[in-house]
């Protein structure tokens, strides 16, 4: 797992309170990451926006019986 949270990109991008400025610089940092760059910091004005859509992590099950 990263020692980051997960963002879901699609649901900032498409979610009509956050402003589309923050949707372009987290999509600028994907950019960065997918092409082995060092991505830019996250603003701190940005981060009660992605807060909003960060994906759950569960501990990953060797059955489906052990999430039970």
């Amino acid at each position: 797992m990263p020692d980051y949270p997960l963002i879901d990109v699609w649901a900032v991008l498409r979610d009509p309170d956050i402003p589309a400025a923050v949707g372009q610089r987290l999509l600028d940092r994907q950019r960065a990451v997918s092409a082995g760059e060092t991505p830019a910091v996250c603003p701190e004005e940005d981060k009660p926006f992605l807060a909003r859509h960060i994906v759950p992590a569960f501990p990953v099950q060797d059955s489906p019986e052990e999430a039970l």
